[in-house]
C-alpha cells in the first residue's frame, strides 16, 4: 500500500463525491486512509504481521460490504430508484461500514482504534474493490480503467 499525499485525484474522494459526501467526510476519510496506510507499512516493516494478514483482513471487510450492498439491492424499490435514492442508498452503504454500531472488525482483537478499518475501506474504495454508490462500477468508468492497464 502507497501512502499517495494527493488526495484529490484518489478513486476513494471521488467515490465519496458520488454521494455528495461533505468537507468534514471526505477530512475524515483522508486522515483514515493516511493513517491506516501508514500503519500497515508499519506492520509490514517491522515483521508484525502473519502472512497473508492483511489480505484476509481486506476479504472480511469486502464481505461485510458484500453484506450490505447486498441489502440494498433487495429493497423492493432499488429496481426503479431514482438517482435521489441511489445517493442515499450510497451513504447508507458508506455509513454502515464506518459505524460503531454494526460491529467493527478490528484486525487484531487487542487492536482498537478504527482507524485501521475504515482507512482500509478508503483504501479498498481506491482500488475500486468497493463503492460506495451502488453504480459506483458505471460511475467510475472501471471497465474502461481496467482495460486502459
Amino acid at each position: 500500500m502507497e501512502c499517495d499525499s494527493n488526495y484529490d485525484d484518489l478513486n476513494f474522494i471521488k467515490q465519496i463525491s458520488l454521494f455528495n459526501g461533505s468537507k468534514r467526510i471526505i477530512q475524515q476519510a483522508k486522515l483514515n486512509y493516511y493513517r491506516a496506510c501508514e500503519q500497515r507499512i508499519r506492520w509490514s516493516n517491522d515483521s508484525l504481521l502473519k502472512p497473508g494478514e492483511l489480505n484476509k483482513y481486506d476479504r472480511r471487510l469486502i464481505e461485510q460490504w458484500e453484506h450490505k450492498i447486498g441489502i440494498i439491492e433487495s429493497h423492493p424499490d432499488f429496481i426503479n430508484a431514482s438517482e435521489k435514492d441511489m445517493i442515499i442508498y450510497a451513504l447508507d452503504i458508506y455509513n454502515h461500514c464506518h459505524d460503531f454500531r454494526n460491529g467493527s472488525l478490528p484486525i487484531r482483537k487487542n487492536f482498537i482504534p478504527s482507524y485501521v478499518e475504515h482507512g482500509s475501506y478508503q483504501k479498498l474504495a481506491n482500488e475500486l474493490t468497493i463503492g460506495w454508490h451502488p453504480d459506483y462500477e458505471d460511475l467510475m468508468n472501471i471497465e474502461d480503467e481496467k482495460n486502459i492497464a
